[in-house]
């Protein structure tokens, strides 16, 4: 790019952009003026002087510098003397240089070879820093790979005897293993950074030790700037380094060197409303010259989303559009392929800008380009087009358009989802741009369109029915609105291209079903009739050709029969099947043809029992049978009966029947068809006519499904006297079975018994009797028990009727529902008199529960799936329903005691102890729920708890899963309990990470930052370590750690915050953007930006200080961190602080749409006193906002 008339290599800039440029200045820089200071050779002619050496043609400086020390001259006090004259300042190239560094996010980096402290009184000067750079000095020299700051490489006039001036000095600081400072530091910066050199020649002797650290392989690392009078350039690149030339107009001439550094350091300054300001300025005119300075601003504003922004803003001219295709800038618009956010917003603007007014030159760019386009492009064009307002653009115009966009039409838009609308794709611009043909009356263009759309129409894609809805929602209404009315001028052409279509359509089709392999469908048979009609459905997405055809071959039946007859005969020999149904269709509309030619026709062509063809041929019998002869009515007779007597004479009665049935319909005065009627119904008088024999599927809806008796009617008798019928009654009865099955009697049942649980007392009473204990009735009559509110009597007789252990096998699990219920009654004196007959039948059911080993257990009724947790399969499941039972009853206990008891009873112990020991699936279910409880239990029972539950939590036990499973459900989380579980939660974590689910270990790991928060007492704690050594990459597991510590940091109060922040979490951030024990990924920094930030309003400054080290990342684009932050009171109490947040989250090139909506916030912001430079960032972010 040029700048400053110099030509600056993208990578320098991309290097200078990134913070990844070193400045290498010698001592050419000192030599400007007001410095002044002399050139190595110069300096080393004034040390000599009042001497009477001179330098040898053999010798090099630092050579002649040696050899005068060991004559006796103190050089390096002579040197310090003369590089510190009276006076002595700085230059604007020592200012300019620095001025490449901005500072704050972009530090100061620059190396120097001079020994005069130059840098650092431009530095301190204070208009440049908030905060003075530090300053290295040999042989104190950093890590060359990441320092910051200026280093004086060969010292400075500060230390004279420091100072790297002689052989043996250069040799101490590069050669030597034992020093070698300047070649170690110089490798580390070589490999670590881009460099600069400025004020070399590339002949000076500190060259000579310089070029040998240099990597071999940095060509685009190391740049040099050169004079334009140099013949040296060659000697560079060998050397490795890239020359940058500025202008020179003789050898001594230096201003155009001033020149290049003083424009870079604008270039690198300039802030939004700098870049806004001077883009506009360069695109609100013609594009400049080529090679012209301006010219490459635009290069390199085109380079970035932003700047793209601008330009695109203040560019009108068309002539930008071939200037910026002679620079290349366009290619990636005419090739396919993803494109960059700024390609894409150079294709909105292209389109919106020139494609109506000035469509010429850019349909010379696109000739130029063969005429293909980038499919974004190509949209852009097409939804341009179709805002058109009112048709104003001129049909010439339009149909060039067209031209151009139906002979590239992209494969696809995104990959294809049957959930996208048909909007997403290409289709609704297509169909958008037909109407817009239609209105400007170009017929041609509009059969352009309308070929690309029915062309997308017959492609093998995946269907669905959304899909195919939306076809034919768009393709009626472009038959309704845009060819129908000009039927009359494109009737002809439409017609052939459209069979055209369905031809392919039926080559498609069987090009895949010969294989076998079932993808489409059969062509011609999903159709019902060719004709409009309620069974055409589902839509399928080539109906709309279809009724094209049709309707155009109706049209010419009245209009044009000549041709029409021979469409007919062409599509007779076809092999698709709808075509051929589409030749009766209009046979049958033909006005020229006779009953008896149009029968004639029939018969000769199509066999009367031609199944893809059965509703074509009934109906056109239909439809000419009333007005044909006697004769051809006899000859249609004749071959019904040939027909199936050739086929199958055993289907012969039942279709011939449905022939003449059908026939007698349409001509109820026919004495042939009569006749022939009541032969067959003689023989088979059961036989009665079908609604509809013309189809040979037709579907006549769905009917409601009812219960076969309604609730009044089972209310309307006693239940003993409904027993029998609801005993036997079975959905398979025939006079019921379409109407009626026996799972809604059963719900109705269920309904009545809850509503009128005398009536379902009474029932159960009756069944009992009849000792019908495996009647599919039971369920539903006690699951009708646990939903009703029953008062004390009933719920006696309920007891009283549960009781009996013939229903245990079957109904244990509806049983323990019952009994927990009557557990949970308000009433604690009616509770207390049930319970003991509760505990009965409870002891009782346990075998029968813990017998019952299948995992979906009840999955019809409760839709849990066996994949599902440990938990929700526990409390699914009878046993650990019965598990739950007396977890009810010790709660009901402990209630009704007056000092809370320290242990559990003795019958509570028993029962709980016999879940512990069963074994199988069902122990582990019942256990599973005893886990959940056991901050409960254990508050109860501590010693029976520690013994009997505890060490189901070892990561050796067996029930470790289901433990843990069950314990992560529970809403108590005592202290007690976490310190019961300390040492067993890192095991856990260990062996979790290999076998819980996924769903179960991200609940595992929010408990762990619970545990964590209680117990960490530095950021160094094992808890850290241990969960990111076990971890690893997975990164779902460490994004969820960031999540739960959110959320535990939403539920603490301010001196909470400070608390957690001050024992771990400030130095667990500081570790982690060191890497200990590894780096936040880019998830984790999401969460931290947009979730922590907004919890951390009692550390909020501290915590911005640490954020800002952060990099900067893309956030969500429906973020809404500005909102939530607006709701707090952060802008008045933080302000700055708020601000420098909000400018580093924005630095990113795409910025939350959501933002826009926020802007008045930012405004507000703005408005507080923040500091000088806060407030122009801050400015440059709602700009940015405001184009994005």
């Amino acid at each position: 790019m040029r700048i400053g008339g110099v030509d600056f290599p993208e990578p320098l800039l991309n290097a200078l952009r990134d913070g990844q440029l070193v400045v290498f200045a010698g001592a050419g820089v000192s030599m400007g003026a007001p410095a002044r200071l002399p050139s190595f050779r110069k300096l080393a002619e004034k040390v000599a002087e009042g001497t009477d050496k001179s330098i040898t043609a053999s010798e090099t400086d630092n050579q002649f510098l040696g050899r005068l020390k060991e004559d006796g001259v103190r050089v390096h006090q002579r040197t310090a003397e003369t590089l510190q004259p009276d006076n002595l300042k700085p230059n604007a190239l020592h200012r300019n240089l620095l001025r490449l560094f901005q500072g704050k996010d972009d530090p100061v980096r620059v190396v120097t070879t001079n020994f005069d402290c130059l840098f650092e009184q431009v530095a301190e000067a204070g208009d440049l820093f908030k905060n003075k750079p530090k300053v290295f000095e040999a042989p104190a020299l950093p890590s060359g790979s990441r320092f910051e700051g200026i280093v004086r490489l060969h010292g400075s006039v500060n230390e004279p005897e420091e100072m790297v001036l002689t052989h043996r000095d250069f040799g101490r600081a590069y050669l030597t293993e034992e020093d070698g400072w300047a070649r170690r530091f110089l490798v580390s910066l070589f490999a670590n950074h881009s460099v600069l050199f400025v004020g070399y020649s590339h002949n000076d002797t500190i060259m000579t030790y310089l070029t040998p650290s240099l990597p071999p392989d940095g060509g685009e690392k190391r740049f040099a700037l050169v004079g334009s009078t140099s013949n040296d350039l060659d000697r560079w690149r060998r050397m490795g380094i890239e020359p940058v030339v500025f202008p020179q107009e003789n050898k001594s001439d230096f201003t155009g060197l001033d020149r290049g550094v003083e424009g870079l350091a604008n270039f690198r300054r300039r802030g939004v409303i700098g870049w806004q300001q001077e883009i506009a300025r360069i695109a609100e005119g013609e594009p400049p010259m080529i090679d012209g300075e301006d010219g490459h601003t635009i290069d390199h504003a085109l380079a970035s989303v932003e700047l793209t922004r601008f330009f695109v803003r203040a560019a009108k001219s068309p002539k930008w559009i071939g200037w910026l295709d002679d620079r290349g800038r366009l290619k990636r618009l005419f090739i396919e392929g993803e494109l960059e956010e700024q390609d894409r917003i150079l294709c909105g603007w292209l389109a919106v800008r020139f494609a109506r007014t000035h469509s010429d030159e850019l349909f010379s760019v696109i000739c130029r380009r063969y005429g293909k386009l980038n499919r974004h492009l190509w949209r852009s064009f097409v939804f341009q087009l179709d805002y058109v307002k009112d048709n104003s653009l001129d049909p010439h115009t339009l149909s060039q358009w067209v031209h151009i966009l139906m002979n590239c039409i992209p494969v696809s838009t995104d990959e294809y989802s049957p959930s996208n609308s048909v909007r997403d794709g290409y289709e609704y611009y297509l169909w958008r741009l037909a109407e817009h043909c239609i209105k400007a009356n170009v017929l041609q263009s509009f059969l352009q369109v309308y070929d690309a759309i029915t062309a997308r129409l017959v492609w093998f894609l995946p269907d669905s029915k959304h899909r195919d809805d939306l076809w034919n929602y768009h393709m009626k209404e472009l038959w309704k609105e845009s060819l129908q009315p000009n039927l009359p001028k494109i009737a002809y052409t439409l017609l052939e291209r459209v069979t055209m279509r369905l031809e392919e359509y039926h080559a498609m089709v069987m090009a895949w079903e010969k294989g076998g392999r079932g993808i489409i469908g059969s062509t011609g048979l999903y159709r019902a009739a060719i004709e409009t009609h309620e069974q055409n459905k589902p839509f399928h997405k080539i109906d709309s050709l279809i009724d094209t055809i049709r309707d155009c071959l109706e049209w010419l039946a009245i209009n044009d029969p000549v041709t029409v007859r021979n469409w007919c005969n062409c599509f007779i020999n076809s092999d698709s099947l709808l075509l051929r149904r589409l030749a009766i269709h209009a046979t049958n509309a033909r006005q020229d043809f006779s009953a008896d030619d149009k029968m004639a026709w029939l018969l000769e062509h199509f066999h009367v029992n031609e199944y893809p063809a059965h509703h074509e041929i009934f109906r056109m019998a239909a439809c000419v049978y009333p007005q044909a002869s006697w004769q051809q009515k006899e000859k249609l007779i004749q071959a019904i009966y040939k027909c199936f007597s050739d086929d199958d004479h055993l289907s012969f009665p039942i279709c011939s029947f449905d022939w003449f049935s059908w026939l007698h319909k349409a001509d109820s005065n026919c004495d042939l068809v009569k006749k022939e009627l009541n032969n067959i119904k003689a023989q088979n008088p059961e036989f009665e006519p079908r609604e509809h024999p013309d189809f040979t599927i037709y579907s006549s809806g769905f009917k409601e499904v009812k219960s076969s008796w309604t609730a009044e009617e089972l209310l309307a008798k006693p239940a003993s006297e409904w027993l029998p019928d609801l005993l036997v009654y079975q959905p398979d009865e025939p006079r019921r079975s379409f109407k009626h099955n026996r799972i809604e009697m059963l719900r109705t049942i269920n309904e009545v018994a809850q509503s009128h649980p005398a009536w379902g007392l009474a029932l159960a009473d009756a069944m009992a009797a009849k000792s019908e204990w495996e009647s599919d009735l039971w369920y539903w009559i006690i699951s009708a028990w646990e939903k009703a509110e029953l008062d004390q009597e009933s719920k006696r007789q309920v007891l009283s009727c549960l009781s009996t252990s013939e229903l245990y096998p079957d109904n244990s699990g509806g049983i323990a529902d019952v009994l927990s219920k009557f557990l949970q009654g308000n009433d604690s004196e009616d509770v207390a008199e049930l319970l003991d007959k509760i505990h009965s039948i409870a002891t009782i059911l346990y075998p029968y529960a813990a017998a019952i080993k299948d995992i979906s257990y009840n999955i019809n009724i409760s839709g849990v799936s066996p994949n599902t947790s440990w938990f929700t399969k526990a409390i699914n499941h009878p046993f650990g329903k019965l598990a739950q039972l007396w977890v009810h009853s010790i709660s009901f206990w402990c209630k009704q005691q007056a000092v809370p008891p320290k242990e559990l009873s003795t019958e509570y112990r028993r029962a709980l102890d016999a879940i512990m020991e069963s074994s199988g699936l069902s122990g582990q279910l019942g256990r599973t729920i005893l886990a959940r409880e056991f901050d409960f239990l254990n508050a109860i029972d501590s010693l029976w708890a520690e013994q009997h539950l505890l060490p189901l939590f070892n990561a050796e036990h067996e029930d470790f899963v289901c433990a843990w499973d069950g314990f992560m459900f529970s809403s108590r989380l005592s202290s007690q309990i976490l310190e019961l579980l300390r040492d067993k939660i890192i095991g856990a974590l260990r062996r979790g990470i290999r076998e819980f689910p996924q769903d179960m270990l991200k609940r595992f790991v929010r408990f762990y930052v619970t545990a964590l928060g209680y117990f960490i007492e530095n950021a160094q704690d094992s808890w850290i370590s241990e969960f990111f050594k076990h971890v690893d990459k997975n990164h779902e597991l460490k994004h969820e750690f960031a999540v739960a510590i959110r959320n535990k940091l939403s539920g603490l109060n301010e001196s909470e915050q400070k608390e957690w922040w001050n024992v771990w979490l400030k130095d667990y951030w500081n570790d982690r953007l060191h890497g200990v024990p590894c780096l936040l990924d880019d998830a984790e920094i999401a969460t931290i930006f947009e979730e922590w930030m907004i919890h951390l309003q009692g550390v909020f400054p501290e915590a911005v200080d640490i954020l800002l080290r952060m990099p900067s990342i893309h956030l969500d684009p429906y973020s809404l961190f500005l909102s939530r932050i607006a709701e707090t009171t952060l802008i008045d109490r933080y302000p700055q602080e708020l601000a420098k947040l909000l400018i580093h989250l924005g630095k990113p090139d795409h910025l939350p749409g959501f933002w826009k909506h926020d802007l008045d916030f930012l405004h507000k912001l703005r408005e507080k006193n923040l500091s000088d430079e806060l407030a122009q960032e801050l400015d440059n972010l709602i700009r940015r906002i405001k184009i994005s």
